[in-house]
């Protein structure tokens, strides 16, 4: 994020330099001012060794935090120009920018594990989806096998929360980064961990769940 960001108007003579190793398709400009920063090439005009602005541009970046609300109105290369919900506008870079789709069905989902109910769980799961957790490391396939597992979880654990702490969208899905707090008796236990879910049609097909359960089995173990 720059201080000064390149702001230009459409016909603006801007200054090309070099292109993005990065992020092919943007490249470092200077408009008339002295302002610098990257612009997509795909907004210059170029006749010669000069270039000018196709279309009004702004390369400020929009500073975000984890749950901000945005609304995309273009996409290149790597970056998002959002809108947030206070009318501040600027570029993004998609890893920084989840759908709130995304969010939403995560912590849909996440609520799903509580109050025993195996078939409102296995519905966020495809017919034919894989499933593997520290109990099950040879995993699971299909709802033939999950729904026999999470009903007697779920059974186990009615009064389990699990809450999101971070999500990183991937190609395929999402990476998770949770917070259990699971009642063993008349203790509680605070886990955190990580899953890898990928999704299909935006249903789960693949689930995979990472954490120590040392703290856990002595919990449960008897006294």
């Amino acid at each position: 994020m720059y201080p000064d960001p390149i702001v230009v108007a459409a016909g603006d003579v801007v200054a090309v330099g070099r292109a993005d190793e990065e992020f092919p398709g943007w490249v470092w400009c200077a408009d008339p001012q002295g302002r610098e920063g990257w612009m997509p090439e795909a907004f210059l005009d170029r006749s010669g060794a000069e270039a000018r602005a196709a279309v009004e541009y702004d390369a400020r970046e929009l500073t975000v935090a984890v749950g901000d609300e945005l609304r995309v109105e273009f996409e290149h290369e790597g970056w998002l120009l959002c809108r947030a919900a206070d009318g501040s506008r600027g570029w993004v870079p998609n890893a920084a920018a989840v759908d709130a789709s995304l969010l939403d069905l995560c912590d849909r989902w996440l609520r799903a594990w509580t109050g025993n109910d195996p078939d409102g769980l296995l519905a966020f799961f495809t017919e034919d989806a894989r499933y593997r957790d520290p109990a099950k490391p040879g995993g699971l396939k299909g709802h033939a096998e999950l729904r026999p597992y999470f009903t007697k979880l779920l059974a186990a654990n009615p009064d389990w929360v699990w809450r999101r702490l971070d999500l990183t969208p991937t190609d395929l899905g999402f990476t998770l980064k949770w917070r259990a707090t699971i009642p063993v008796g008349d203790a509680v236990v605070e886990e955190e961990g990580l899953d890898i879910v990928e999704l299909k049609k935006g249903l789960i097909s693949r689930n995979e769940v990472y954490f120590d359960r040392a703290a856990l089995l002595k919990a449960m173990a008897p006294a």
